[in-house]
């Protein structure tokens, strides 16, 4: 895995013998290859694209070529292997409430359950074949529960360095933060708590929680709310396809906004309610658009790379990144302000992590950036803010935990009157290796 000169992921075939190098593929804008298996023969390769907490696997010549997807877009891959005849792979498809570790020959058919393997199990690994035809196979399994933290911004401190925070809704499944209503007294959020993963709203002191959504195996991920809180943005895949739909959060009725086979997400409802802004992939990256928040012709409002749109306090610009969300985090993005009349946008001095930040009436808070993606410190995660009237980054304070690093479309959501925010905590991760002997 590497970066082209155009910084997108691409993957090299590296000879040890030679020190020859090539390039095998370029991912295309706002997506990430990882994960990649040489097939047995040495003739196949097999790698997992990654895009906004999707992924999907990918097979192709080793020789070169263009990559063909095996099977539809859907939630994190717990990894793959090719079975050692090199005859299928084996990989831990997303479903409703998990994974299931699934076979599946390129190119010849749908993927099939393996029973052996547990529900949950991941990172498969194989051995060589037997003369009989059996062969063992590694498994990693277990419990991960994800939950939230509200944060209290405000909240009498003397003189401690760290902001008080306080488990929100808990559950023992994955839960991901979402958005704040425009007043600051509802939350919504993204949790798999009823067996699949919907959008959750409550109230910001946990009560009258509800499941605003019921769409059969999907992913999801939280836009905005309308300014009137009486409507909710968000973006789903379903069935490959990646579109913005708008919930009416009293009535509970979920309305589909865009239909398109690119990719639409990052919703943000306008001040003003007339528009919703977004990235969208129809120009073949991901670049910022706008549409008539009630439905209409939609507008490209940018054509360099861009992400995570939020409108600014007084409704005249917006602000964006020029880095998707990966499955963890940790990568430093570059902060952009476009002019919504138009014109050239501007770098922002703050240094923000994709999905970790978010727009407030005072400033720009985000998580303090880590020292790379794979960074494994255990010290606490801490906010910081840019000030809008100053002009410069101030240190909001400590959180006491880690937020959790993986798996998660948004990591932090902070009220617009700088009151509240919300994260993602790991409460128990617990993991397991498991053998299956006699394989076939």
């Amino acid at each position: 895995m590497a970066s082209s000169p155009q910084q997108r992921s691409v993957l090299v075939r590296h000879v040890l013998a030679t020190g020859e190098r090539r390039q095998l593929t370029e991912a295309p804008a706002g997506l990430f290859e990882s994960k990649p298996r040489v097939s047995p023969d040495g003739k196949r390769l097999a790698f997992i694209r990654y895009r906004q907490g999707q992924s999907a696997l990918f097979v192709m010549p080793l020789t070169g070529g263009e990559p063909t997807r095996v099977g539809e877009w859907s939630n994190l891959i717990g990894g793959l292997t090719w079975t050692p005849d090199g005859h299928e792979l084996l990989f831990a498809r997303p479903e409703l409430s998990g994974r299931r570790l699934v076979r599946v020959v390129p190119g010849g058919g749908e993927p099939v359950a393996v029973p052996a393997a547990p529900y949950g199990a991941i990172n498969p690994s194989v051995s060589l074949l037997r003369p009989d035809g059996t062969y063992r196979m590694a498994l990693s399994g277990g419990q991960v529960d994800v939950g939230l933290r509200m944060i209290d911004l405000q909240a009498p401190r003397g003189g401690a360095t760290t902001l008080a925070a306080e488990p929100f809704c808990d559950a023992t499944r994955m839960d991901v933060p979402g958005r704040f209503s425009r007043d600051g007294t509802q939350v919504a959020f993204v949790s798999d708590r009823g067996g699949s993963q919907q959008v959750w709203v409550a109230r910001a002191d946990g009560s009258a929680l509800r499941s605003l959504t019921n769409l059969p195996n999907a992913t999801m991920n939280v836009g905005s709310w309308s300014p009137d809180g009486e409507s909710l943005v968000f973006d789903a895949t379903v069935a490959g396809n990646t579109d913005l739909y708008v919930a009416r959060v009293e009535v509970g009725s979920v309305q589909r906004m865009t239909d398109a086979p690119s990719a639409q997400y990052d919703a943000e409802w306008s001040r003003d309610g007339r528009w919703a802004y977004y990235a969208s992939t129809e120009s073949g990256q991901s670049t910022i658009w706008k549409m008539p928040a009630g439905g209409g012709t939609p507008v490209q409002l940018t054509t360099e790379v861009g992400f995570e749109p939020r409108e600014s306090p007084d409704g005249r610009s917006l602000y964006f990144v020029d880095r998707g969300r990966l499955h963890f985090l940790g990568l430093v993005a570059t902060l952009k302000l476009l002019p919504i009349s138009g014109g050239t946008p501007t770098i922002v001095d703050a240094r923000v992590m994709p999905g970790a930040w978010d727009v407030t009436d005072a400033g720009i808070v985000f998580v303090v950036g880590r020292a790379s993606p794979l960074d494994t410190s255990t010290e606490p995660d801490a906010l910081a803010m840019y000030e809008f009237a100053e002009d410069r980054v101030t240190k909001l304070g400590e959180l006491g935990f880690r937020i959790a690093p993986f798996g998660s479309p948004r990591y932090l959501a902070v009220s617009g009157d700088l009151r509240w925010a919300i994260a993602s905590h790991i409460d128990n991760w617990n993991r397991d290796i498991m053998v299956i002997d006699n394989f076939r």
